[in-house]
């Protein structure tokens, strides 16, 4: 088992280290967040619901009212099918988010079919969010349970993305690859290559906390279908993850 946990962890530290974002935009405390993405987001009652328990447990309450979570996100859709969704939310709701976390197809940065568009349309998008006053956020996915060598390609087309738009990269697809040492753990739906079981959603969760609010997920206790030892394990992978990749001390 510490051989396991030696071969997974090696390059996926020289990963982190190669990658490591210092020059990351910082985040105050967001109240605000929209989620827009497609079923990696919504699944298992999606990810918003579940940073929002987080924060309900971990954060004081608000200075300026109710945090609000929310997420437009439909199935199956890429990048350039978010574009009128934002307009449009965007336009009824301009100046009202602080963070607008944007998803992509799961393997549309590394599809060389799919890629041009991708870059094109997270340019459009990261640049209509700025235009709002909110910080936008790239949810940077996980491998697919059947090849996990997608890890690498999409850490390194989301730190690139990240590097030319001056968007947030939240590392989630690095915290499955992490938690990937546990020895019975499963962070995809059963019978399912790619969408995530109830705690490959928590632990996106905690990332996502981790690194909009700048503090581990510890302690939080369980969610839902996640026992209270699970959930502590993946707590502390996803604050590993979050601190190795921002550089933080």
């Amino acid at each position: 088992m510490h051989l396991l946990r030696l071969l997974i962890a090696t390059p996926l530290l020289f990963l982190l280290t190669t990658l490591a974002r210092a020059g990351t935009p910082e985040v105050s405390a967001p109240d605000r967040i929209l989620w827009i993405g497609n079923s990696f987001t919504f699944y298992n009652g999606g990810i918003p619901a579940a940073v929002e328990h987080l924060a309900t447990q971990l954060l004081p309450p608000s200075r300026h009212g109710p945090r609000k979570f929310a997420m437009a996100a439909e199935g199956g859709a890429h990048l350039h099918h978010h574009t009128r969704r934002i307009l449009r939310l965007l336009g009824r709701e301009a100046q009202s988010w602080d963070v607008i976390v944007i998803q992509g197809y799961s393997d549309e940065p590394v599809n060389p079919a799919k890629r041009p568009a991708f870059r094109e349309s997270l340019r459009h998008l990261v640049r209509m969010v700025a235009e709002t006053g909110a910080l936008p956020a790239l949810f940077m996915t996980w491998a697919y349970r059947d090849q996990p060598e997608m890890t690498t390609a999409l850490a390194e087309a989301y730190a690139q993305a990240g590097d030319k738009t001056g968007a947030l990269v939240v590392p989630v697809g690095l915290a499955f690859a992490r938690a990937a040492a546990h020895p019975t753990l499963s962070l995809y739906a059963e019978g399912d290559f790619k969408h995530p079981s109830p705690a490959g959603t928590y632990l996106a969760a905690c990332v996502f906390f981790s690194a909009l609010y700048g503090q581990p997920a510890l302690a939080a206790g369980s969610q839902g279908r996640v026992p209270p030892e699970l959930a502590a394990y993946l707590q502390a992978v996803a604050w590993e993850t979050v601190t190795a990749y921002y550089g933080w001390e």
